[in-house]
């Protein structure tokens, strides 16, 4: 059985790896999710580690259910249950969905199919993996200074399209026209405007 420091060791690592698949979070889209599932996993044994009640769990279904049906891990439950659902679509193309009238088992092609990069994002890491790390903290106070939490990052921007010389150049001449700029002659072209008007 791993103890508390070995499990939140694990789930650091799986932070650093996540951070790291982030960086180009379309061709790893489904392996953050994975991981960020692991991590959560992680936390969960770490917690369980300190209740003699539970101890450590070795079956995702046992533990999934001591979360849900043991009152004061129960607040886990939601975020928890959302991070599994998106690993096992991740690594299978197939799982229960929630639906309006209850579950349902579907199969998709590819995991962007099930979920997009900005709800990656937004949703399964920003809202439901620091959820589950915010109250997953309230168990053990002592260790929010070893675990390292997830904290959404900005959207990386994209670099605007290159523009072409000749579109700058007319970019620039339209500027400066209209800021009453004209070219100068030739015959003053070397110096600047200033000099250009006081030339005899």
């Amino acid at each position: 059985m791993s103890s508390q420091a070995e499990h939140l060791n694990q789930a650091n690592k799986n932070q650093a790896v996540l951070e790291h698949l982030l960086q180009d979070p379309v061709k790893c889209d489904a392996w953050i999710a994975v991981v960020a599932f692991y991590k959560a996993l992680h936390v969960v044994e770490a917690i369980f580690s300190t209740d003699p009640a539970i101890g450590h769990t070795s079956n995702h279904h046992v533990r999934l259910d001591k979360i849900k049906k043991t009152k004061k891990y129960a607040n886990l439950h939601p975020s928890y249950r959302v991070l599994w659902s998106a690993a096992l679509i991740a690594r299978y193309l197939s799982g229960d969905i929630q639906t309006a009238s209850g579950s349902a088992s579907r199969t998709f092609s590819r995991f962007e199919d099930y979920m997009s990069v900005r709800d990656l994002r937004d949703n399964l890491l920003g809202r439901y993996l620091v959820d589950f790390e915010r109250k997953a903290l309230s168990f053990l106070p002592s260790i929010a200074p070893q675990l390292v939490c997830y904290h959404s990052a900005p959207e990386p921007q994209a670099a605007p399209p290159p523009i072409e010389s000749d579109a700058l150049w007319k970019l620039l001449q339209n500027k400066d026209a209209a800021r009453g700029f004209r070219e100068p002659s030739p015959r003053n072209r070397r110096f600047p405007r200033d000099f250009a008007r006081q030339s005899p």
